[in-house]
């Protein structure tokens, strides 16, 4: 057998370490080239050599009669993972055919193949082309499998479709919609992955990738839509998607609501508090209204100098109206009293005096006092 180096990758996002995933009442299978999961880029992405150079294509490749060309940029690439590979094989072979070459000698597109790689990739290649082509009867397809097991085992394929058929389930933080266009794209590249049976192993059916899909849905998206009558069979993945969305947008809301305090849609929980060691007085760690810290610190209070309010919100200036007009209301009521007693003082001289008149009257009339009771 041929050594390869993808014996001992160094990648840990690269298959062939036959780990094992599932448990339960699920069966074991070796670890697949792709997982449902997005890989990780490699590290030493950012520093590979960057290099764009210019190819032709035909504008109507169907078309024989038509040789109008067109000039494309493609930028060189050095795969250093599986799903790079797979998506590197199906540039290529898009390519070909846009370039009219896919018909053409082994020789002649593994030339043109080896314009698309570059780095550690493109010696790799050139060391596959060369072992192939001793045999006389070689096909480019051979090139390209040979090359695919520096990244895949030989039973790849039979791998990925093994990991795709039993019961996948979404990750939490993956979309639905997100969940089945990562399916389709690692549907497309089953058709680049080594196998060893023959006839090889093709891509699912998109009956079989909707029914995985329905499958990998959470419990309750599935009672809801039995309970609402949604018909799965008879909708597309697209209005899948859409109803999935919906569903999953509505759940993880529902948990926001009853989360622990201090989170969106939890008022009635208290907002826990902490001290400031230099004025003493209590701030706020949570959010009551549910804002944003941007838009707390956006408002300005011009009376305290304070941010996080404005000033019709500041409860120290509404304390001191408080104490204002509180001490207005009592100066009136002090007002009031004063001039109670005046009155009551007024009533009681002027009944005195009138007790004085009544009794000089009294006094004069007994005596038979003309002039006083003419005066008076």
């Amino acid at each position: 057998a041929m050594k390869t180096s993808y014996c001992k990758p160094n990648n840990p996002n690269q298959g062939g370490s036959k780990k094992q995933y599932g448990t339960g009442r699920r069966k074991l299978f070796t670890d697949p080239p792709v997982r449902i999961e997005y890989q990780a880029e490699d590290a030493n992405s950012s520093f590979r050599p960057r290099e764009k150079i210019k190819v032709k294509e035909y504008v109507d490749p169907a078309d024989t009669n038509n040789n109008t060309k067109f000039d494309i940029d493609i930028e060189r690439e050095d795969p250093k993972m599986a799903e790079e590979f797979c998506r590197f094989a199906m540039r290529v072979t898009k390519h070909l055919k846009d370039a009219r070459l896919d018909q053409s000698s082994s020789a002649s597109q593994a030339r043109r193949v080896a314009m698309f790689l570059n780095g550690t990739a493109l010696r790799k290649w050139e060391n596959e082309v060369a072992k192939v082509m001793t045999n006389a009867n070689a096909t480019f397809q051979d090139i390209m499998n040979a090359f695919a097991l520096r990244y895949m085992p030989p039973d790849a394929a039979k791998e990925q479709t093994d990991y795709i058929k039993p019961d996948l389930v979404k990750p939490y933080k993956m979309k639905p919609s997100e969940f089945i266009s990562r399916m389709e794209d690692i549907n497309l590249y089953i058709d680049f992955m080594p196998d060893t049976k023959s006839p090889r192993r093709t891509k699912l059916s998109d009956d079989e990738i909707k029914g995985i899909y329905v499958n990998a849905m959470p419990v309750f998206m599935k009672e809801q839509c039995r309970a609402t009558h949604f018909i799965t069979d008879d909708k597309s993945v697209v209005e899948l998607g859409v109803h999935f969305d919906y569903l999953d947008g509505v759940s993880k809301r529902d948990a926001g609501e009853q989360g622990p305090q201090g989170r969106k849609g939890n008022k009635d929980k208290p907002v826990p508090t902490k001290t400031d060691d230099k004025s003493g007085d209590a701030k706020k760690t949570g959010d009551v209204d549910n804002k944003s810290s941007g838009s707390r610190s956006s408002k300005f209070c011009s009376y305290c100098k304070k941010q996080g309010h404005s000033k019709d919100e500041c409860r120290k200036l509404k304390r001191k109206r408080a104490s204002d007009q509180g001490t207005e209301t009592q100066t009136e009521s002090q007002h009031m009293q004063e001039f109670v007693c005046d009155l009551h003082v007024q009533d009681s001289e002027e009944e005195a005096n009138l007790d004085d008149v009544l009794e000089a009257l009294d006094k004069s009339t007994a005596e038979g006092d003309e002039s006083t009771l003419y005066i008076l």
